[in-house]
């Protein structure tokens, strides 16, 4: 059980399913994701109280100073929106699970989270960001193939299999239409390999889960040209297949990812998406905005490690409770 009361915070949607590239609410929870999580946080705490709006729970946040918040709201448009819960949390003195504000917005910029990451030695595909057309001639410098995609949004949006591109003058074609809706884009060398996460999660004491999850597409697990796209995490409802390879990994490429966690202040979980082959990992995207969905990669993690699903949210939360005591800004 949890000490505390939970605040849930979700913007909501009935499905995904007539997503399109140009569709920016992908992230705006489905009822597949919340109707399984609110019946589980009712579980685990004497009361769970839901805010579809920010403005809602800013209107009602003198009732929840005793409280923990657990945010899956996405909003839609603006870069700052995953800094608002976290910060407006800390300036009230409430406890909240996931990255701090200086987390998430590193994470939420996809290439300024690559730099981030290289100081810890860890490696990610070469990379242009494009801010209009007098950026195209960048995309000579990418090997190719290459993958163009929003630089600032999460949650597969703006990236469907289209936006894999085989050569300069494809990329040339493509990347005016992604502009058009998302400004930076992100232009890289596409990494072939398998497709994995490093799932970590965790209080300022101690790591208490470390997990590697490898996903499969189409019964595939080596991929040249296939991403995990939109029609694939949102529109298709094919059972996504898994399984745990945490054993199956370099031990160099583990304590490189776990020094990085170890650094990162109140991160409370994190999933450290990207490619392995023959040269070793390659980063593609840090998320502390972890879905926490029954099928998302982060249950698959704590599934594997024998967890049920109310477990799982109950130990997130009580680290999240923990940390909060100890990097309180306010304490």
């Amino acid at each position: 059980m949890i000490s505390k009361r939970i605040v849930l915070i979700a913007d909501r949607i009935k499905d995904h399913c007539n997503a399109t590239l140009n569709m920016n609410n992908l992230e705006v929870v489905a009822d597949s994701y919340f109707n399984p999580l609110y019946e589980a946080l009712n579980k685990i705490s004497s009361q769970v109280i839901h805010y579809e709006t920010l403005e809602d729970f800013s209107n009602n946040i003198i009732s929840h100073y005793n409280d923990v918040v657990l945010s899956i709201w996405s909003g839609t448009g603006s870069r700052n929106r995953r800094i608002l819960v976290p910060a407006i949390c800390e300036a009230n003195n409430i406890a909240y699970v996931g990255g701090d504000s200086y987390l998430q917005a590193i994470c939420q910029d996809k290439d300024l989270s690559k730099n981030f990451a290289a100081k810890y030695g860890i490696k990610s595909p070469y990379g242009v960001l494009l801010f209009g057309m007098d950026d195209l001639y960048k995309l000579k410098n990418l090997n190719y193939p290459a993958i163009v995609k929003p630089n600032f949004e999460g949650g597969s949006i703006g990236i469907f299999n289209c936006n894999v591109v085989k050569n300069y003058d494809e990329a040339c074609e493509f990347a005016p239409q992604l502009l058009k809706s998302y400004n930076p884009i992100l232009a890289e060398d596409y990494v072939e390999g398998e497709e994995i996460s490093f799932c970590l999660s965790g209080n300022i004491k101690e790591t208490t889960l470390f997990e590697v999850i490898r996903q499969y597409i189409e019964g595939k697990k080596y991929f040249k040209t296939e991403i995990m796209g939109a029609e694939y995490k949102k529109i298709s409802d094919i059972e996504q297949k898994w399984d745990n390879v945490t054993k199956l990994t370099n031990s160099d490429d583990k304590n490189r990812i776990l020094n990085f966690y170890h650094h990162l202040g109140k991160a409370d979980l994190i999933r450290v998406d990207g490619r392995i082959n023959s040269s070793g990992f390659y980063l593609l995207e840090l998320s502390t905005d972890v879905g926490l969905s029954t099928v998302s990669t982060m249950t698959q993690a704590y599934e594997s490690c024998g967890y049920a699903y109310e477990e799982m949210l109950a130990q997130i939360i009580n680290n999240a409770i923990l940390s909060w005591e100890y990097q309180n800004a306010n304490k």
